[in-house]
């Protein structure tokens, strides 16, 4: 999932996506802007956005409802 909706947004935000490992926590991603209006931020944003409702999806259709209310943040660490 994660790589298909990156792949996307690498796509629509103008970037070539040179190489990236995914790691049990974290993304190394290695990108070059292919316009002057790109922004990693907004590609970030179209990367996360999508994969976080698909494994969301995913895990109610499997019924996993504990693992998702376990991974499910309910405040931010800055509020």
């Amino acid at each position: 999932m994660l790589a298909n909706h990156l792949e996307s947004a690498c796509q629509s935000e103008g970037f070539g996506l040179i190489g990236f490992v995914f790691m049990p926590e974290h993304v190394h991603l290695l990108v070059c802007p292919l316009r002057s209006i790109s922004k990693v931020s907004r590609l970030l944003a179209r990367t996360k956005q999508p994969t976080s409702k698909s494994v969301k999806h995913a895990l109610v259709a499997d019924g996993q409802t504990r693992l998702l209310d376990s991974l499910t943040v309910q405040e931010r660490p800055d509020e």
